[in-house]
């Protein structure tokens, strides 16, 4: 069995235009991670998820930044490279036995002299105007000059690849709740500030956003 600490992405923050933007991951939120199962351990596939939780009650993210700002955030997670054999019956008395690779999340662990958590990549390409005629006007709202609007509920949009873990490529859907946010604070010009959810409207009782965008 090897083990590593790898930052993945758990989510972002959006700020256009004169707004500005903050992001909060709580260590204790659940988490699905797809799993990876080889049968070579070469050749990988998603083997299922993985509900990952922590009763740590530690926070991290950045606050308010902006405007022209948006980032991933990506905290570190200890995963596990396993090796499984299994046997099967076949016939009276005649088993069948065959080794199966996998890499399993763990758990949130910052490594020795290592960061709670990071800036990860700029994510700006999915915001501005182009992008807002673009987007679903069903899934659009404005925010007035001065306000903010917060995302705290429903599950963020699935990174296809939130880490790459032994050079396998992970998935991770982070769940949202209170203690896990993504804001936006809009500017105090004379314009208010457009946002769209990603995947859908912002009004959750309609859909799940998943994440928002900005212009």
């Amino acid at each position: 069995m090897q083990t590593t600490t790898t930052y993945t992405v758990v989510g972002e923050a959006h700020a256009y235009w004169d707004a500005r933007a903050s992001f909060r991951y709580n260590a204790t939120l659940s988490n699905s991670i797809g799993i990876k199962v080889s049968a070579d351990g070469s050749h990988w596939s998603v083997g299922g998820e993985w509900t990952l939780q922590s009763q740590m009650g530690l926070a991290t993210g950045f606050p308010l930044t902006g405007p022209y700002y948006a980032h991933q955030y990506q905290i570190p997670l200890r995963y596990v490279w396993v090796k499984r054999k299994h046997t099967c019956s076949y016939w009276p008395g005649q088993y069948w036995t065959y080794t199966t690779y996998e890499i399993d999340p763990v758990g949130y662990s910052i490594p020795p002299g290592g960061n709670p958590g990071r800036i990860g990549n700029n994510v700006i390409d999915n915001d501005g105007y182009a992008k807002f005629i673009a987007s679903n006007p069903r899934y659009r709202a404005v925010i007035q000059r001065g306000t903010f609007i917060s995302l705290i509920r429903g599950r963020s949009i699935t990174y296809g690849v939130a880490a790459s873990v032994f050079g396998v490529g992970i998935s991770l859907q982070t769940i949202y709740n209170t203690n896990h946010e993504q804001t936006l604070q809009a500017g105090y010009g004379t314009l208010s500030h457009d946002v769209w959810g990603a995947k859908g409207p912002l009004d959750y009782s309609l859909g799940d956003p998943g994440t928002f965008y900005s212009w």
